[in-house]
């Protein structure tokens, strides 16, 4: 996670680093930008990708609510 929160991230880097494939990862950025998760950073060209404040709180309730129901 200290990756993901330090620098923006392209599509290949998200492919590399969870070992899915590209279109699955492409669908689930753009449901995390429109719910303001993730934020799309550079231009057309270089698009990366960063985990916004918002996406950081939801992932650490998303993962203290797993952790307290296992």
């Amino acid at each position: 996670m200290n990756r993901i929160q330090s620098e923006p991230m392209s599509v290949q880097d998200l492919i590399n680093v969870l070992g899915l494939p590209g279109k699955s990862i492409s669908s689930r950025l753009s449901e995390l930008v429109k719910a303001g998760y993730v934020a799309r950073v550079g231009d057309q060209k270089t698009t990366k990708y960063v985990i916004t404040t918002l996406g950081i709180r939801w992932l650490s309730d998303t993962l203290t609510g797993k952790i307290r129901a296992d």
